[in-house]
């Protein structure tokens, strides 16, 4: 594969009790992660081709083009996630509506005969269904989106400053899931970070303005 055994952001996003509701929910929901997901890539201003994608029903596993500017397109993709999760909630009933978990790694991917395939791969998996990631979203219901991030991308580049993400507001915690055991940093980003200021964030350099929030390519998710 053209990117193998490079080293790449992986982010991997899971709906938040999706077990709990019946199938024709279930079927919904992962139509709604979908519109979020491609959302989240259209606010952050990237191209189809520079996030890989692998489906897991109510999970997805992307991975950023190598060569996209490590420290912008976790911010980016980060507050696109933010304004997505909420631009899908925004006209569904309070009950239907979703939260997301959300979880950051880098390192060196490979393609294999099922999937993708790396330390980060499985980092962010287990980061994503960590029970203090969870427990950040049952204790704040009115949250739609709780983010962890592995303590060597927190070190190596959430401390040197991301546009639009204020580093003192993540929290350090002990992660035991399965294999893995380490730290990690979570955050549950507030609403009002992609008002205001934050929105040139987002914006890719050259887009023109509003194109990612005035007029979205797909129609809004409806329930």
């Amino acid at each position: 594969m053209e990117f193998d055994n490079l080293s790449r952001l992986c982010l991997f996003v899971d709906v938040q009790g999706y077990g709990k509701r019946s199938l024709p929910e279930q079927s919904r929901v992962q139509g709604w992660l979908a519109e979020a997901l491609e959302r989240m890539r259209e606010s952050a201003g990237l191209e189809e081709r520079d996030l890989s994608k692998q489906g897991q029903g109510d999970g997805c596993l992307l991975l950023a083009h190598p060569s996209l500017p490590l420290p912008m397109t976790l911010a980016r993709l980060t507050l696109g996630l933010m304004e997505a999760v909420e631009w899908v909630n925004e006209p569904l009933k309070e009950a239907a509506q979703i939260q997301l978990r959300a979880a950051f790694d880098t390192g060196v991917v490979r393609h294999a005969a099922n999937g993708y395939v790396g330390r980060a791969v499985i980092s962010v998996a287990r980061l994503v269904n960590s029970k203090p990631l969870r427990n950040m979203l049952v204790e704040s219901p009115d949250s739609p989106l709780a983010l962890a991030v592995s303590d060597s991308l927190y070190q190596d580049v959430v401390l040197s400053g991301l546009p639009g993400l204020p580093v003192n507001r993540f929290q350090q915690v002990a992660i035991e899931e399965k294999e893995y055991a380490g730290w990690a940093w979570l955050l549950a980003p507030h609403r009002n970070m992609t008002d205001g200021g934050h929105r040139d964030v987002i914006l890719q350099p050259g887009l023109p303005r509003g194109t990612s929030d005035d007029t979205p390519s797909r129609s809004r998710p409806s329930g």
